[in-house]
């Protein structure tokens, strides 16, 4: 939608890297932007790369699945992961093969990568300050904000 919106983003050059290892210059960056990308990378090397190329006071904004959290709404979003997801596979295995290991995949991921407790400590060692963590509707997704300092 942008694209279609601004001439200037239309030009924008299109870059495939690695998060770990961005293909930009120090300090070329006021903003990143990452979705649904921590719990696949290395949040040591991300966090120091982002930080690498943000210039001092530059944000960065990171959103992916996390683990539920124990209060109600965690409940019903650990019963989605635990008994709809692995149901909706099965259903979907009968037309199309991989949807159960795919689904079970995402749960899996979703419950044990840790991302969301792990990319605080890793933000303030690659120098961000401050950082800020909210995890909401029961743990579905968790939004990290935080400024390189």
């Amino acid at each position: 939608m942008l694209l279609a919106q601004d001439r200037r983003l239309r030009a924008a050059p299109r870059v495939q890297a690695t998060a770990e290892a961005l293909p930009f210059r120090s300090a070329s960056f006021d903003l990143v932007t990452a979705g649904y990308l921590p719990k696949y990378v290395q949040l040591d090397r991300f966090a120091c790369e982002v930080h690498r190329v943000l210039r001092p006071g530059g944000r960065l904004a990171v959103y992916d699945f996390s683990c539920p959290t124990p209060d109600a709404f965690g409940r019903l979003y650990a019963l989605y992961l635990d008994r709809v997801l692995p149901w909706l596979g099965r259903r979907r295995d009968r037309t199309s093969p991989m949807w159960s290991t795919l689904l079970e995949f995402l749960r899996d991921v979703a419950r044990q990568s840790g991302w969301e407790e792990r990319i605080g400590p890793a933000l303030r060692a690659a120098g961000f300050d401050p950082i800020r963590r909210q995890q909401a509707l029961g743990g579905i997704v968790t939004w990290v904000w935080a400024v390189a300092t």
